[in-house]
């Protein structure tokens, strides 16, 4: 299934950081996508959950800076539904999480 995770990022004391999308797991967490940003704005992850190795991955964002200290780490969300099967067409469609703002 290919989902995609929104977050919106406001930038008011640092200039750039990396934002990470990554899967909690009870033995090791993984990371599944990465992006450096220099200004505010949405950040957009579209990914195959196949890369969790989960259907239902428990996501998490973390954000770091340029050294790679860890400013901000949100709350898992485990809302992406397994499958949104189309009734009529029968495609499994795209599926969609959002976590809330993130000011830093």
């Amino acid at each position: 299934m290919i989902a995609k995770v929104n977050v919106e990022i406001e930038l008011a004391t640092l200039r750039k950081v990396f934002v990470e999308l990554w899967d909690r797991d009870v033995l090791q967490d993984d990371l599944i996508e990465s992006q450096l940003i220099e200004n505010s704005g949405l950040v957009e992850f579209i990914f195959s959950t196949q890369k969790s190795g989960e259907l239902n991955p428990e996501l998490e964002i973390r954000v770091k800076d340029e050294s790679g200290f860890e400013v901000y780490k949100s709350k898992v969300d485990n809302s992406l539904e397994a499958f949104k099967v189309n009734s009529i067409t029968g495609f499994v469609e795209n599926t969609t999480m959002t976590f809330e703002k993130i000011i830093l």
